[in-house]
């Protein structure tokens, strides 16, 4: 005798619908999330996240204060945004672990960014739903968010004034930094009329002009003082900058202008057009013979 098996209705599952009482839920999908928490996993395992009604905000700087990160994911970038209220709420990141969970979401083909993803943010737990509409599956997990109060201050963003300017490809700025990284523990960034010069330097006294390589991008390159005032020069870490770049171009940013002055940070601004991503990179100069 056979008894009749009661239909499995769990469509709900493959829903995209927000948590009620959540104080912060957004629906993207996995290349976009994947790609803008490359900037500040370039320098920081966990760092202080802000929600608010513009969007996702990250700055953070690393142990030695050396690089920081400044990024912003606007509101009209997610498939769907909301917080609670008016009220700007900040949640302490585990980046290792949510970029672990996003790794289940696939990457989208053609115009598609990949797998739905749905991020809920509670008082003290963060829920990530990845749903493979496909295949009628999904994955949710869920973890305990740090407490932002315990974690590093976030950055205070010098107002620098940085003369020297250059625009170059993201392709190009990651070739120029892959030679000189290959070889040297510094790298010089400073330009020749037009033309942007990025080359080695074992030796860190900024006067001594020996150099082992040198690569150089034309066409790019400007002083917004006047184009035949002397150029800036600064000197830097090659780890932290070579780390920048590539994060830039695994996040798949179109546009970055590179900003120097004669021993001063050095800021690197990108754009990603078509999930409105922006923000910049700053990093401490090298002078004489200190270590950072």
């Amino acid at each position: 005798m056979s008894s009749a098996v009661e239909a499995d209705d769990r469509e709900d599952e493959l829903t995209q619908d927000p948590a009620e009482e959540a104080r912060v839920s957004f629906t993207t999908a996995g290349d976009p999330l994947r790609s803008f928490l490359r900037y500040p996993a370039a320098l920081v395992d966990e760092c202080v996240a802000e929600f608010d009604a513009d969007g996702l905000h990250i700055e953070a700087v690393d142990v030695v204060n050396v690089g920081l990160v400044s990024a912003t994911f606007p509101a009209e970038g997610f498939g769907r945004y909301s917080v609670a209220g008016d009220e700007t709420v900040r949640v302490g990141l585990n980046l290792e672990r949510l970029r672990k969970t996003l790794k289940w979401a696939r990457k989208g083909r053609g115009s598609s960014d990949g797998d739905p993803v749905v991020v809920d943010v509670f008082d003290r737990m963060i829920r990530v739903r990845i749903v493979r509409e496909d295949t009628r599956m999904t994955r949710r997990s869920e973890w305990f968010s740090l407490d932002p109060d315990s974690m590093r201050e976030q950055p205070h963003i010098p107002d620098l004034d940085l003369p020297n300017r250059a625009r170059p490809s993201v392709g190009a700025l990651g070739d120029a930094v892959d030679a000189i990284d290959s070889r040297h523990d510094h790298i010089r960034v400073t330009r020749d009329g037009e033309t942007f010069v990025v080359e080695s330097k074992d030796n860190a006294d900024p006067d001594d002009d020996t150099t082992d390589d040198r690569v150089t991008i034309l066409g790019c390159a400007w002083d917004t003082r006047d184009d035949r005032a002397e150029a800036c020069s600064s000197l830097f870490s090659i780890d932290y900058l070579a780390d920048m770049v590539r994060a830039l171009a695994a996040a798949k940013a179109d546009d970055v202008t590179v900003k120097w002055g004669d021993e001063f940070p050095t800021m690197i601004q990108f754009l990603n057009e078509d999930w409105g991503h922006e923000g910049r990179f700053m990093l401490a100069p090298r002078i004489g013979g200190d270590d950072e």
